[in-house]
């Protein structure tokens, strides 16, 4: 009997079983923690949340202590086993068949859940560093951007493998704020966890928009510029355009100018409507846009289930695109583009 039949046949059965994943997989990602913070996270009554917990701790694939539960090497062992049972069971392969087709791109892989949810954030991380991990040879050029959605990657990555012929760049410069996930730290953590080389941007994005000095003449900004020109692998997060074109301190004017085009997404220095077509370019140290459809492993990550927009925009640069996404993302991916069918 295949699984979406057993769904249908013992149906309270399978709810059970979910609700059990989603509480192990909760306190594996959030460990250690109150049975308080598990039904707030997973909207479940703590009085469900408590018997579960018992038989869970009975069964032995958790533990209590007083700082809070965690999960032991058994329960770590079952959610393994009972992940591609889930993947199944929420027919999770053809959601991403669904969007990949629509979309015209390579690869769609799609998390579990939300990403409202710490749980859910840190199910993408894993997901997308898997991805990564599996694609990776020894030898190759590396690219990653900022932001917090490649922060989780990273921190996601292990790998007892030693990758010291390859090489990791910031593919971008930095942009103003925190600098926990600046693309030049990032750069550098992700070498340490594969053991490789790195070289890194230690400038603003835009630092050549006003300056007649041309930095890229400078050798060590040239030699991470060359290796962006014959990259194998670029990781990167899906940003929306307003939001980036504040980050990045484009002028209002700039700002404008994005807003009467309708632009919904960007990309190293460029700014797409939603069937992306480009409305506008700025000036951005890094890669560019011929690099990125050249570059032969290309891996967007997008952070937030409500990117449809720029990541519908995103796709259409190139097909070359493996596309990796929230559950709740990828559903709301096909309902927009049922939508722009529609009136178009």
């Amino acid at each position: 009997m295949n699984l979406i039949a057993f769904k249908k046949l013992y149906p309270d059965l399978v709810d059970k079983i979910e609700k059990r994943y989603d509480i192990l997989k909760t306190i594996s990602s959030n460990q250690p923690i109150g049975r308080r913070y598990i039904a707030n996270i997973l909207g479940i009554s703590e009085r469900y949340i408590r018997n579960e917990i018992q038989l869970l701790s009975e069964i032995g694939y958790i533990k209590t202590e007083s700082i809070g539960m965690s999960i032991t090497n058994e329960g770590n062992n079952i959610l393994d086993e009972l992940e591609d049972y889930i993947y199944e069971l929420k027919n999770l392969d053809s959601l991403a068949k669904q969007v990949k087709d629509k979309l015209n791109i390579k690869n769609v892989i799609i998390s579990t859940g939300s990403f409202q949810t710490e749980t859910g954030k840190k199910d993408l991380g894993r997901t997308a560093a898997k991805y990564f991990m599996n694609v990776l040879k020894d030898g190759q050029n590396i690219g990653i951007t900022g932001g917090s959605t490649m922060g989780l990657v990273v921190d996601c990555i292990h790998s007892i493998k030693k990758y010291k012929n390859s090489y990791v760049v910031a593919a971008r410069g930095s942009l103003g704020g925190s600098a926990i996930n600046q693309s030049n730290l990032l750069a550098i953590q992700l070498s340490e966890k594969l053991n490789a080389s790195y070289s890194s941007f230690y400038l603003p994005d835009n630092f050549n928009k006003n300056n007649d000095f041309d930095i890229t003449k400078l050798p060590d900004i040239e030699k991470t510029l060359k290796k962006i020109d014959n990259l194998d692998v670029l990781l990167f997060g899906i940003g929306d355009a307003r939001k980036l074109a504040f980050r990045r301190k484009l002028e209002d004017k700039e700002i404008e100018i994005l807003k009467n085009k309708k632009a919904v997404a960007e990309a190293f220095g460029n700014y797409f409507d939603i069937l992306g077509n480009k409305v506008y370019e700025s000036y951005s140290i890094g890669i560019n846009l011929e690099q990125y459809k050249k570059t032969k492993e290309v891996i967007a990550v997008a952070g937030d289930d409500d990117k449809e927009e720029a990541i519908i925009a995103i796709s259409s640069i190139t097909d070359n695109l493996t596309l990796i996404i929230t559950e709740l993302c990828a559903k709301n991916i096909l309902n927009k583009l049922n939508n722009l069918e529609t009136v178009i």
